[in-house]
């Protein structure tokens, strides 16, 4: 068979291996797998919910995409995107953080929390302030099915990404025959 006609498919079969390769690195380097399992994660029911929430995690930038529900106790953190395999969420309560202090890196206010063992976490915009007042018990539940504006938006990108690959992958196989 032609190469040019098993490209399509092998790429196909090749990308989801490769993401989940890529996942399971940046999950382990950057700290999360070891949170996780120091930090068994608990549903949250009430609680001040964001998503489409920026942040790290040891070296790794999580742009957009963490989910943190905060309440009385603690804080959640998790992947509002089910496209990110071996992200297990996890849940840090207050006691669990040694120290909680804002900083500001390239330009950018970040709160940063330091679990007592376990990476660095630090998240920015709207959860610093939610953050800040959760942990001087000031803590405000949402209503069901609140969230940030965010997401809609990083959805329609995402679509729209995929939509253009997908064309270029269309219009690059009419081309080659």
């Amino acid at each position: 068979m032609d190469p040019i006609v098993l490209a399509p498919f092998l790429f196909l079969l090749a990308f989801p291996i490769l993401w989940c390769l890529v996942c399971l690195l940046l999950a382990t380097l950057s700290g999360w797998r070891g949170l996780a399992s120091r930090y068994a994660d608990r549903e949250i029911s009430s609680g001040t919910h964001l998503t489409a929430v920026s942040g790290t995690v040891g070296f790794v930038n999580f742009r957009n995409v963490l989910a943190l529900t905060i309440d009385a106790r603690g804080v959640r953190f998790a992947m509002w995107l089910p496209i990110f395999v071996f992200f297990q969420p996890f849940h840090l309560s207050w006691s669990d953080i040694s120290s909680m202090q804002e900083v500001k890196r390239f330009f950018r206010r970040e709160l940063e929390l330091k679990p007592r063992d376990g990476a660095t976490i630090r998240v920015a915009g709207d959860a610093i302030a939610a953050l800040q007042a959760a942990a001087r018990g000031e803590f405000r539940a949402s209503p069901a099915g609140e969230s940030s504006s965010g997401q809609l938006v990083i959805v329609a990108i995402a679509i729209a990404v995929v939509l253009v690959v997908v064309g270029a992958g269309v219009a690059a196989y009419g081309l080659a025959r």
